[in-house]
């Protein structure tokens, strides 16, 4: 590896806080009604503005029916696999579509998050707009309510896992209509079944502000405070509906570092260019047992959660940039990775603490992902409002991510691994793995394999 030297000896064990949050926020106006059929450049950093107000759709009564449209459909064990799939290739795509925008180099998201709230969405889309979703979550061929019943399964997979481990593993649904918009009762009554998502009525156009205020009220209760705002009233003025998902992760390390072993180290954010040197907290951990993978020019180790069925992945390339490991990154290959994780004993681990938190407009990487329609005159989401002419406005996801040494309540955590083996056999080989290069960080629940956060780290100094 590029490391100009190795670590000294670390020791000990301490507690760590895990703090992952992010809100997916999707919204649609009327494109029938006088709003214009395009949408602001989006930036990977600040949210799109909104048009003008437009004229309200006549109000017409909802239909008076209450069906389910998950119901009766039988989620099977391929099913579930096919969603966790989707996932990690939505995840791979979402850190190459970002990693080419990001000015520094960070960004956290949740391919998962958005899937989600993505699979909703795609309950009341038809034709093209419905096909072109399907691509985008890669689940062709398959309707959209059986997808729906997937990622419903799986949200309910892991959060059984995260109760049964004793972890915070929150989410939560919301979706907010216009007071004109005549929305079909059955695509509503769905998602509070099924997604528990409930609706309420806003005046978006009347009260921009009102309802920027409600819904912001809303993510930060999700959030636990963590995240207070993620639209605007400028964004919500042209807007008929707004569907936001949100989920909070707060879970300490199986596994635990010392912080009186934490001290200054080298990290280099051009891994081309020794020169180019930061000094960063590095938290340190020496004899571990922990899975480990050195191949092909990178080298990845994962790390356990308390109860240990969520862990963190981080992989590093030693051999290339970043941004080329990315840009030839594909899921199969990440897999790989992940699967090929070997225990090891006695290795020293070394990595800093960082702080990344992102405000990503998603719309354009959606399109170039797949699904054009959706944010265009041709958008069909007659199963939400027949006859609005809706089309989405803006898919927007906020994300925060804390990785340090504050002290929690886990004070009783298990001490997984440990000293290497006992009697009177040979001490293992020390393996040495400094995390002092850019780095990609996943959170994991390796019950499924699903990816639920991803986080690119070029600079752990920078402040978020």
């Amino acid at each position: 590896m590029h490391h100009p030297a190795p670590p000294s000896p670390r020791h000990g064990r301490s507690r760590t806080l895990r703090l992952a949050l992010v809100v997916t926020a999707a919204a649609l106006l009327a494109a029938a009604c006088g709003a214009p059929a395009g949408r602001p450049s989006p930036s990977p950093t600040a949210p799109p503005t909104r048009s003008p107000a437009v004229t309200k759709p006549a109000t017409a009564a909802a239909t008076p029916q209450s069906t389910d449209l998950l119901a009766g459909i039988t989620v099977t064990p391929a099913d579930l696999t096919a969603a966790v799939d989707s996932d990690n290739a939505l995840t791979v795509g979402l850190l190459q579509q970002l990693e080419s925008s990001s000015s520094d180099g960070n960004f956290v998201d949740s391919a998962y998050s958005l899937a989600t709230v993505l699979s909703m969405l795609e309950l009341g889309a038809a034709g093209d707009t419905q096909t072109q979703m399907a691509a985008v979550l890669d689940s062709q061929g398959v309707s959209a309510a059986q997808q729906a019943a997937a990622w419903k399964q799986l949200d309910a997979s892991l959060a059984a896992t995260a109760t049964a481990d004793g972890i915070s593993l929150d989410t939560a649904n919301g979706i907010w209509l216009d007071s004109g918009l005549a929305a079909n009762k059955t695509f509503l009554d769905t998602l509070v079944s099924d997604f528990s998502a409930p609706s309420s009525q806003v005046d978006f156009q009347g009260d921009p502000q009102g309802a920027a205020n409600t819904i912001n009220q809303w993510a930060s209760s999700a959030t636990k405070g963590m995240i207070p705002s993620v639209v605007s009233a400028d964004q919500l003025q042209a807007m008929e509906m707004v569907l936001a998902g949100a989920v909070y992760f707060n879970v300490d390390w199986q596994t635990q570092f010392d912080p009186g072993a934490t001290g200054p180290g080298s990290f280099y954010p051009d891994s081309s260019n020794p020169d180019d040197q930061l000094t960063v907290p590095m938290m340190n951990g020496s004899g571990w047992t922990l899975p480990y993978y050195n191949r092909d020019g990178v080298a990845a180790v994962e790390l356990p959660y308390v109860g240990g069925h969520y862990a963190a992945d981080i992989v590093m390339p030693w051999e290339q940039s970043m941004s080329a490991f990315v840009g030839g990154l594909t899921p199969s290959a990440l897999a790989v990775i992940l699967q090929d994780l070997s225990p090891t004993q006695n290795v020293d681990l070394s990595m800093p603490r960082f702080d990344v938190s992102s405000q990503l407009s998603l719309g354009q990487t959606l399109e170039t992902l797949g699904m054009p329609d959706a944010f265009s005159t041709a958008a069909n989401f007659s199963g939400i409002a027949s006859g609005a002419g809706l089309q989405l406005g803006f898919v927007q996801q906020n994300a925060l991510i804390q990785v340090n040494e504050i002290g929690t309540t886990a004070a009783a955590v298990t001490v997984a691994g440990g000293e290497g083996g006992g009697g009177g056999g040979p001490e293992p080989p020390i393996t040495v793995l400094d995390i002092d290069q850019p780095f990609l960080f996943l959170i994991r629940d390796t019950t499924t394999g699903a990816i639920v956060f991803a986080a690119q780290v070029a600079d752990p100094t920078a402040s978020s």
